[in-house]
C-alpha cells in the first residue's frame, strides 16, 4: 500500500511569524517611549546591530510611522509614531511633528539611553510613568531611569549644549536646591533616588562638563551624571565616531 507523505509541520513557521509580530510591536513601543526612532537606536536595541532601515520603510507603508527620510544633517532619517501605529500598541495619540527643540531633546535622550553605553539599562520614563512616582516631577520634562548606581535612580535630563561651565553648574545646583525645598522631591534626593544628568552634544562638550563638575565639591552628595546626547546637528558625527570605536 503506497505511503503518503506527511505535510510539513507548520509550527516553526507559526513561531517565526509570532516572533516577527512581537518584534514589530517592540519597535512601535520603542518609538512611543523615546518620541523618535533612529535607524541606529532601533538597530542597537532590537536588531542586534543589524540594519533596521527596512523596518522604517515597511512601517511607513503601513502608516504606523511617519518617516522623515534624510531630513537630518548628514542625510540621516528619523521616524515618529502615527495614530495608527499607536493603536497597534493600544495607545491613543495625537501625533504632531516635533519642532527643533523637541527633536533635539528626543535625539539626545535616545542616544544617551541606547547608544552611548549599550547594556547600561537606561530608559526614558513615559509621562504616565512619571505621574505614578508621585514625586511632583514635571511630566513634560525628560527624565530617565538608570541602574548604574547599583539601584534604580531617576535622573532629570538637562541639555547642556550651550553656556559656560560655571553657568551650567549653577543651574544644576539650582535643580537640587529646588528639589530639596519640595517635600516630595526632598525625600527622593536625600535617599539618592533622584539626580541629574547633563547631556553634552559633542565629546568635547562632555569632557568640558565632566572637568567642571569634578572640580566642584558641592556636587559630592548628589547623584549626577554627564553623558553624550547629540543634537540633530551633531548626530551624524557622533554616529561616525561611535562606529570607529566599535
Amino acid at each position: 500500500m503506497p505511503t503518503t507523505a506527511r505535510p510539513p509541520d507548520p509550527s516553526p513557521l507559526r513561531r517565526k511569524a509570532a516572533e516577527y509580530a512581537a518584534r514589530d510591536l517592540a519597535v512601535l513601543r520603542h518609538v512611543y517611549r523615546n518620541g523618535v526612532a533612529l535607524n541606529a537606536t532601533v538597530s542597537e536595541s532590537l536588531f542586534g546591530g543589524k540594519e533596521a532601515g527596512h523596518v522604517f520603510r515597511r512601517f511607513g507603508d503601513r502608516n504606523w510611522l511617519n518617516v522623515q527620510g534624510m531630513d537630518l544633517p548628514g542625510g540621516l532619517s528619523y521616524a515618529t509614531l502615527t495614530a495608527a501605529g499607536g493603536k497597534e500598541i493600544g495607545r491613543e495619540i495625537k501625533p504632531k511633528q516635533p519642532g527643533p527643540v523637541a527633536l533635539d531633546a528626543a535625539i539626545a535622550v535616545a542616544y544617551y539611553c541606547l547608544l552611548e553605553k549599550p547594556g547600561s539599562r537606561r530608559y526614558r520614563l513615559l509621562p504616565e510613568e512619571m505621574k505614578t512616582l508621585k514625586a511632583g516631577l514635571a511630566a513634560n520634562v525628560p527624565h530617565i531611569v538608570t541602574e548604574e548606581f547599583g539601584e534604580p535612580v531617576v535622573l532629570r535630563v538637562f541639555q547642556a549644549t550651550t553656556g559656560k561651565p560655571a553657568a551650567v553648574r549653577n543651574k544644576a545646583l539650582s535643580f537640587f536646591e529646588r528639589a530639596l525645598a519640595d517635600k516630595r522631591q526632598a525625600a527622593w534626593v536625600r535617599s539618592g533616588q533622584l539626580g541629574l544628568v547633563l547631556l553634552g552634544h559633542t565629546p568635547e562638550r562632555v569632557a568640558q562638563l565632566e572637568k567642571s563638575l569634578a572640580a566642584d565639591a558641592r556636587f559630592g552628595g548628589y547623584k549626577v551624571q554627564v553623558g553624550l546626547g547629540p543634537t540633530a546637528e551633531t548626530l551624524a558625527r557622533c554616529l561616525r565616531e561611535r562606529r570607529k570605536k566599535s
